[in-house]
C-alpha cells in the first residue's frame, strides 16, 4: 500500500480572517521565491538561446570592473608633461578627458610592450564551432590557423625582400650601447659586426670600444687606447676577424679580434698626403680603399696590407663604397662630380686592371 507524502508546501487562496492583506501578500511572495527555487524559474547564471537551430548556453558578458564614473569628469592636460606628449596623435591635442585618457594610456602600453599580456584577455568558449558556420571544432581551428598564417605571411614564406608595410613603425628605446664605458669625446665611427652581436665604438679620444650587445646590459668586451692616433674609422675586415682603425694620419692599426693583438701599419706613404682619415671595405672585406685629400683614393688588400692601385678624382674625394659583388667603387665628391671605378683583381696582387668612368650631374 502507497502511501502519500504531504506536499513541500500549500497555498491558502481563501486565507483566514485573523491575517491582514499585508501578510497575505507577504507570505504570497515567499511561496512564489519557494517556487522558482525548486522548479529552477526565475533569473541564472545564464541566458538560454530558445533559438530551434543555435540552442545553445550563452554566457553573460562580464562588465568591466575596472570603469570609474569619475572618469568623465576628469580634464587631463598631456601638452604641459613631456611623459605625457608621447600620448598625443597630432600637435593640436592638449585636453583630454578622463575616457580619452584612459584610451591613450591602452593604445600606448600596446605599442610598447608588443603582444605581452595576451595571455589574459578572455576568449569566448565556442559549443558548436564557430558561430554562423556550421563548423566543427577541428575545422574552426584549421580556419584560424590560415588565418594565423596570412597575418605571418612576410615570415613564414621565403620572398624577394621589398619596402616595409605602410603604417605605424614602433619603435621601444633600450639601453645605450655604451652606457658602461662612454666616449670621452666625441663619437666619430662605429659599426656593428655582421651578426649584429657586437659593436665598435671610436672617438677623438684614441680609445676604440668593443661592446657586446644584448639589449639590456651591453658589457664591455675590449677597449683599446691609441696613444698617437685620433680615431675617425673603424671597419671589421677579414669577413669579422680584423678591426682596422685609422685617422689623420699616414699610418694605421689592425687589431686582432682572436687573439687582441694590436699591430701598426705604415703603407700610407703616398706623396704629400697629410693622412687618411677615412676609409671603406668591401663587402667580403678583402679590399680597403682610404680616400685622400686632393682626390686620390688609395686601394689596399686587406690580408696584406699593401697597395694594389688608386683611383684619382678631379674634386676632393667625400665617400666611396664598393658595389655589392665588390667589382666596382662608386665615389662621390665635390662641384658634383661621381665616379664609378671597375675594379678587377685577379689571383696575383701584381695582376689588376683599372678602368674609369666619370658622371658630372
Amino acid at each position: 500500500m502507497i502511501s502519500e507524502e504531504p506536499p513541500l508546501f500549500s497555498v491558502d487562496r481563501a486565507g483566514s480572517g485573523d491575517k491582514s492583506p499585508k501578510q497575505i501578500s507577504s507570505k504570497t511572495h515567499e511561496e512564489r521565491l519557494l517556487e522558482e527555487e525548486v522548479f529552477g524559474l526565475g533569473d541564472s547564471g545564464f541566458v538560454v538561446d530558445k533559438d530551434e537551430e543555435n540552442n545553445r548556453v550563452k554566457e553573460p558578458k562580464r562588465a568591466s570592473v575596472w570603469e570609474d564614473e569619475d572618469d568623465e569628469g576628469l580634464a587631463v592636460d598631456i601638452s604641459s608633461h613631456k611623459r605625457l606628449r608621447k600620448l598625443r596623435k597630432t600637435v593640436e591635442d592638449k585636453v583630454l578627458s578622463g575616457a580619452e585618457y584612459e584610451v591613450r594610456l591602452k593604445e600606448f602600453h600596446r605599442r610598447v610592450a608588443g603582444t605581452k599580456g595576451a595571455w589574459a584577455s578572455l576568449k569566448p568558449k565556442r559549443v558548436q564551432g564557430q558561430e554562423g558556420t556550421g563548423l566543427s571544432e577541428d575545422e574552426s581551428d584549421t580556419e584560424e590557423l590560415k588565418r594565423l598564417k596570412q597575418s605571418t605571411q612576410s615570415i613564414t614564406t621565403k620572398s624577394a625582400h621589398g619596402p616595409p608595410p605602410k603604417g605605424i613603425l614602433d619603435i621601444r628605446r633600450l639601453r645605450n650601447a655604451n652606457a658602461e664605458d662612454p666616449c670621452r669625446s666625441i663619437v666619430t665611427t662605429l659599426q656593428f659586426h655582421r651578426d649584429g652581436s657586437v659593436l665598435i665604438v671610436g672617438g677623438l679620444d684614441k680609445t676604440l670600444r668593443i661592446f657586446n650587445i644584448d639589449g639590456e646590459t651591453n658589457p664591455r668586451k675590449h677597449g683599446i687606447f691609441l696613444r698617437d692616433l685620433p680615431i675617425h674609422t673603424a671597419r671589421f675586415t677579414k669577413g669579422g676577424e680584423e678591426i682596422v682603425v685609422a685617422g689623420e694620419r699616414k699610418y694605421f692599426y689592425q687589431f686582432d679580434v682572436h687573439s687582441s693583438a694590436v699591430q701598426k701599419i705604415s703603407t700610407l706613404t703616398d706623396g704629400d698626403e697629410k693622412g687618411f682619415r677615412k676609409f671603406t671595405t668591401s663587402s667580403d672585406g678583402q679590399k680597403l680603399a682610404f680616400l685622400g685629400h686632393n682626390g686620390r683614393i688609395l686601394l689596399l688588400a686587406a690580408g696584406s696590407k699593401q697597395k694594389i692601385g688608386f683611383v684619382k678624382m678631379n674634386a676632393h674625394v667625400k665617400d666611396a663604397v664598393f658595389s655589392n659583388e665588390d667589382k666596382e667603387l662608386l665615389s662621390v665628391g665635390g662641384e658634383k662630380a661621381a665616379v664609378r671605378t671597375n675594379v678587377c683583381l685577379g689571383v696575383s696582387t701584381n695582376s689588376r686592371n683599372l678602368t674609369f668612368l666619370k658622371y658630372v650631374r
